[in-house]
């Protein structure tokens, strides 16, 4: 009797054997842009002949995406299944993190109270981000209600404007390493509150899964450990 992780083996080694066909990926904006292209690359030494494409949007497109099956494997964070999605993975944690521009009056502190923060000006995602969602839910939870919010599309703009000076955000430590190595922002803590989520991977119900999808998924596997350690 072979046991599971024997037959996991056997079947990396069997997708190791392909030689073509082609897969494609969407992704929501933080995973798409902060990760997958590791993952990629890892796949892509290992399948030089599968042709991939990576559609990036935010969460609530990627999924519509997937239900239509426009795409193979949705990647997207803090997901809630819907109508027509199953979840084939969910193993890379992200944590949201608050951040100031330099310049900011908490740019020396560690730690804010709630009511502080409900008192600044937040920048948020669109409607259909998950870093949004996920945001949302957990300042209610806490009982924090923004006073003042301002509404951008990209993460990257969020965080422009934070360094120049026009608010904070919740924005993904993935998405915050570079600039806070630099230290052109500041990561603060607000107290009682810390806001996790998972990536999950989606495919849609009733669609068979290719074997570029489960060799890519292998590979996601294999890389996770190694996507953690940037966080």
């Amino acid at each position: 009797m072979t046991t599971a992780a024997e037959d996991g083996r056997e079947a990396v080694a069997h997708l190791d054997g392909l030689r073509h066909g082609s897969l494609v990926i969407g992704a929501g904006t933080t995973p798409g842009i902060y990760l997958l292209p590791r993952v990629i690359a890892a796949f892509q030494r290992r399948y030089p002949n599968i042709q991939l494409t990576l559609h990036i949007a935010n969460s609530g497109v990627i999924e519509q995406r997937v239900r239509d099956g426009e795409v193979d494997l949705g990647v997207v964070g803090g997901h809630v299944l819907g109508p027509g999605e199953r979840c084939v993975a969910a193993g890379l944690m992200d944590e949201l993190v608050l951040i100031t521009g330099r310049a900011h009056r908490w740019a020396r502190r560690r730690h804010v109270g709630r009511a502080e923060l409900a008192g600044e000006r937040l920048l948020v995602r669109e409607t259909g981000s998950a870093t949004r969602q996920v945001m949302e839910r957990a300042l209610q939870q806490a009982g924090i209600v923004p006073s003042t919010t301002m509404e951008l599309n990209h993460t990257e703009a969020i965080k422009e404007c934070v360094m120049a000076g026009l608010g904070v955000a919740f924005v993904s430590t993935y998405a915050v390493r570079s600039e806070v190595r630099r230290r052109e922002v500041t990561v603060i803590r607000v107290r009682g509150l810390r806001i996790r989520r998972h990536f999950h991977v989606i495919h849609a119900e009733g669609r068979s899964l290719p074997a570029s999808g489960r060799a890519f998924l292998a590979v996601l596997d294999e890389e996770a450990p190694r996507l953690a350690m940037l966080r």
